[in-house]
């Protein structure tokens, strides 16, 4: 831009005739690039998904998936930013969608918010990066960061006999109970390869446990500051939801009776990464 005022003011000054044609060139290779570069940037749409569980302090891979809604023009160097993160998508054909992975860090817990989030792209002739904000707002429910630690004497354990919910849940027993999608950390032992290759994506076995006592985590014996407290109470969900064992919390006054199952599992979780905050159940 910068050279073809300079040589706009040289041609006017000069009255060379090459200068000229040289800076028509230019104004030329502006407008068609202005213009291209708009159309390319028309017509997309950006949706943005994370994975079951995202934590606090973690790197996680959400998946950008970008589609091109035009009928007939393909998009060229279309560059999704995501905060301070961003995917390159080099070409997309007319009507077609294409994913990226994005590795994202949360800082806090609770329900954050991906800003700033746009659509760029420096087609065709890289003179200018063009942006287009995208619209809707994306968040991401992140749990607190686990981190391993004390929840007092006996780790919480239940005086109560287990409830029938958590006689059937998932171990190392010899009865299958269910099918579900692989989860980082399942025993390679455990994959049901004939259901992943039908479902082209890995799917593991779970077998039934015999019962075992069921344990209430309690925050009000767990020391120290809030967030750490509520970092210890996460791993020792993730860790008894994996060895079988039916847990429950008691935050407060706020009481979830100790099951074992997936739902159970996200509930908790779920319940530690809003407490405190708006909307929520519970008072900080």
């Amino acid at each position: 831009m910068a050279l073809t005022l300079f040589l706009g003011i040289a041609a006017i000054n000069t009255g060379n005739n090459l200068v000229y044609m040289i800076v028509a060139a230019l104004l030329s290779f502006l407008l068609i690039s202005g213009f291209y570069g708009k159309r390319n940037l028309s017509r997309l749409t950006v949706d943005v998904t994370f994975p079951e569980e995202v934590f606090a302090r973690t790197e996680t891979l959400a998946t950008v998936v970008l589609a091109n809604r035009r009928r007939y023009l393909p998009a060229f160097l279309m560059r999704v930013s995501l905060g301070g993160t961003s995917v390159l998508f080099p070409y997309l054909e007319a009507g077609r969608r294409a994913s990226r992975s994005a590795r994202l860090t949360f800082a806090e817990r609770g329900r954050q918010a991906v800003a700033p989030r746009y659509l760029a792209s420096s087609f065709p002739f890289r003179f200018f990066i063009r942006f287009r904000r995208l619209e809707g707002d994306v968040a991401a429910l992140v749990y607190p960061e686990p981190k391993p630690g004390s929840v007092g004497r006996e780790e919480g354990r239940s005086r109560s006999r287990p409830s029938e919910a958590g006689l059937d849940r998932t171990g190392a027993g010899t009865d299958l109970l269910s099918i579900r999608p692989y989860l980082v950390g399942d025993p390679l032992k455990y994959i049901h390869w004939k259901a992943s290759a039908r479902t082209d994506r890995l799917q593991t076995k779970e077998f039934t446990l015999p019962a075992v006592p069921p344990l209430l985590l309690d925050m009000a014996r767990v020391s120290g500051p809030l967030e750490g407290r509520l970092s210890i109470l996460t791993f020792w969900v993730l860790a008894l939801f994996r060895k079988g064992v039916p847990v429950g919390l008691k935050m407060g006054e706020t009481l979830y009776p100790p099951v074992h199952s997936p739902h159970q599992k996200h509930l908790l979780l779920r319940a530690l990464a809003l407490y405190g905050h708006e909307g929520a159940d519970h008072e900080g």
